[in-house]
């Protein structure tokens, strides 16, 4: 049985169990929780592939790429085929490089 939450507009599967803190941070109010509230679960859900996926994503938002990227490696490490994981992975390394792109513009013109 799997389940799919949305987060940000992509799909994450769920593990029958996943760790306890994941259903509690994706449901209202907690939907809207920070980053930091998800990263203060990590140590109960490290192998939780739908949770550091729905914790990549929302990363992702915040603009926090480098971090994203890592959290949605192991994800996808534990889970290949998680496609929200894949499509966020993507959109971290975009962001990583294009924050590359920007510093190395900064620094050439100095």
């Amino acid at each position: 049985l799997h389940d799919a939450l949305p987060i940000s507009g992509a799909a994450f599967a769920v593990e029958d169990q996943p760790c306890a803190a994941y259903p509690a941070l994706t449901r209202s109010p907690m939907v809207n929780a920070s980053p930091d509230d998800w990263l203060a679960a990590l140590g109960f859900c490290q192998n939780d592939a739908a949770f550091l996926a729905g914790l990549g994503d929302l990363l992702n938002q915040h603009g926090r790429y480098q971090e994203a990227s890592e959290h949605l490696e192991r994800a996808l490490m534990l889970n290949p085929g998680l496609k929200g994981a894949q499509l966020s992975y993507v959109v971290a390394l975009a962001g990583i490089r294009s924050e590359e792109r920007r510093v190395g513009k900064e620094c050439r013109s100095r």
